[in-house]
């Protein structure tokens, strides 16, 4: 894989990416290599002849008497039988966690020389980059903007975090008061 460029758009209800990847094959046999990891659905609206999709289903293993468990999320394959470059334009939506009141995902891109992110949200939503460095933020600051640029880090993994402004101001703030008192006469 030479090159992966995401392009995203994050909602309260969705995370969507368009993920460009650019990939060359030197080899007339079928050669595959992992694509995504993740909590994720990829869409391939159109492959190049010879290039084609798989997704492995997720894997859980529980050891022991204990809850101690190790899972996977699904895993996307990219099977090519042709050589020469392709650009493969593919769809990915990734699952958002909800930790009130930041909506986070992350999932894993392929290993690739250059891989770059650009994601947006609507107007009054605050971005941040967890994993990988900023390149720009547009917004109020660089590290919480309304859109933001940068590259993937050596991990992989594509990693964000957002959250709504307005849904931060419409909440109503909860007052307790705890008050003892003792009179002597």
């Amino acid at each position: 894989v030479r090159e992966v460029r995401y392009d995203g758009k994050v909602t309260d209800a969705e995370a969507r990416f368009t993920a460009t990847v650019d990939v060359e094959s030197l080899t007339t046999n079928e050669v595959s290599a992992i694509l995504f990891e993740g909590d994720i659905a990829v869409f391939a609206p159109e492959l190049p002849a010879g290039v084609r999709l798989t997704r492995q289903a997720a894997e859980q293993n529980i050891s022991g008497g204990r809850f101690a468990s190790a899972t996977r999320a699904g895993v996307y394959r990219l099977h090519c039988a042709k050589p020469g470059v392709h650009t493969l334009k593919l769809e990915v939506i990734a699952r958002i966690t909800k930790a009130e009141p930041w909506n986070n995902i992350a999932f894993t891109g392929p290993p690739a020389a250059t891989a770059s992110l650009k994601a947006a949200g609507n107007t009054g939503v605050e971005v941040e980059l967890l994993s990988g460095a900023l390149i720009e933020g547009v917004g109020a600051s660089a590290k919480a903007a309304s859109s933001i640029a940068g590259v993937v880090g050596a991990d992989r993994v594509v990693s964000l975090r957002w959250q709504s402004k307005t849904t931060e101001i419409a909440r109503k703030s909860l007052i307790t008061v705890d008050t003892a008192a003792s009179a002597v006469v």
